[in-house]
């Protein structure tokens, strides 16, 4: 009996322990109002995590979209988001030759017949929830403007116009 309970133990001790593949997050964005602005997928890529932004029901023209720092988006100003997700404090913006923050995104979406669209890959971002560069517990802000992908702290974007929480997905 002693000798089948070592075997059992050696067997479990053998057996390597795999981590689940992260998953896609679905972050859905709501403007001032409560209604709905699109929404922003994460997904993993080869390398970091590749963003697929849509957008709806904004105005016409570029927007900005960020990560921001905070975990909270309370209407009507989304001030509660935070600044730029920025954890190695880094200047704004990818035409900084100091290098930019983890919460910026390398291009503006277009807004065009009610929608706007992007997709691109960030090396510089992270699903797994104990990495610095983890977007969980931070939010997506859209902003009124296009980004300069310069000027600190936020590229002079403009106001605020929709709001959602990155949370980490159930295990």
């Amino acid at each position: 009996m002693r000798l089948a309970s070592v075997a059992a133990a050696a067997l479990l001790v053998a057996v390597p322990v795999f981590a689940a593949a992260p998953q896609p997050v679905k972050v859905m964005l709501k403007d001032a109002n409560g209604k709905d602005a699109g929404y922003v997928t994460f997904s993993p890529a080869k390398s970091g995590v590749k963003v697929m932004v849509m957008l709806a029901n904004l105005p016409a023209g570029e927007h900005a979209v960020h990560v921001h720092a905070g975990a909270t988006c309370e209407a009507p100003s989304f001030q509660s988001a935070g600044g730029h997700f920025n954890p190695e404090n880094k200047h704004h913006g990818f035409k900084n030759p100091e290098g930019h923050h983890d919460g910026d995104f390398p291009e503006s979406v277009t807004m065009t017949g009610g929608m706007g669209h992007k997709t691109f890959d960030a090396d510089y971002l992270s699903l797994d929830p104990s990495a610095p560069n983890s977007i969980y517990g931070h939010t997506v802000v859209v902003h009124e403007k296009a980004d300069d992908q310069m000027t600190d702290p936020a590229g002079n974007a403009g106001s605020r116009l929709a709001c959602g929480v990155i949370e980490k997905p159930a295990m």
